[in-house]
């Protein structure tokens, strides 16, 4: 029998997020200055006269998209979510995968059926910080040399100082838990 694996609800910044993972993330977003808000708006999407009901875990108003964020690989199921969310809303889905660092983003842009590579850049002129999107297939170790150009005109690797502090800082950061008496509540002790 497998085991059951629960998410331990975390607070940060006077939010409690459903996962440490989650709270990881929110913790990069507020290193980086980009605004997030937690599960603003829910979404019942459909597809082939079937209704499947979708929470996306953030709305990114600096990049005006959505994010998901998974421990791993999304199931079909997910990944169909993303893609029903997107075609019927328009915005971005980034489905972020895995911890600060160690992850990739799946986004779903431009009417697509499928996710594309995406990135978190920070132009190293202007320090504006972008979601860039890998089009062009590249081997694992060409993608960690290439550059994208920035609105203000520059090219800048995908890479930076300021990217890799806040993944380290959101991975090495501790987290209060909640009192037992609301981790019982809740179900979670």
């Amino acid at each position: 029998m497998k085991p059951t694996i629960r998410a331990i609800e975390t607070e940060f910044l006077g939010e409690r997020f459903r996962s440490r993972l989650e709270a990881k993330w929110a913790r990069v977003f507020h290193a980086l200055n980009i605004p997030f808000t937690f599960e603003p708006e829910g979404f019942e999407l459909e597809e082939d006269g079937q209704v499947s009901r979708y929470l996306p875990d953030f709305w990114l108003s600096t990049f005006g998209a959505w994010v998901e964020i998974k421990p791993e690989s999304p199931s079909e199921r997910e990944r169909k979510l993303a893609r029903l969310l997107h075609q019927g809303h328009g915005a971005p889905v980034l489905v972020v995968c895995g911890v600060p660092g160690k992850h990739f983003i799946q986004a779903y842009v431009n009417g697509a059926s499928h996710g594309e590579l995406g990135f978190l850049f920070e132009c190293q002129f202007c320090h504006v910080i972008e979601v860039f999107y890998l089009v062009a297939p590249y081997s694992d170790d060409e993608w960690m040399s290439v550059s994208h150009l920035c609105q203000c005109g520059n090219a800048s690797p995908l890479s930076t100082p300021r990217l890799h502090r806040a993944y380290a800082e959101a991975t090495g950061c501790r987290f209060e838990r909640l009192p037992k008496n609301m981790r019982r509540a809740l179900g979670a002790v």
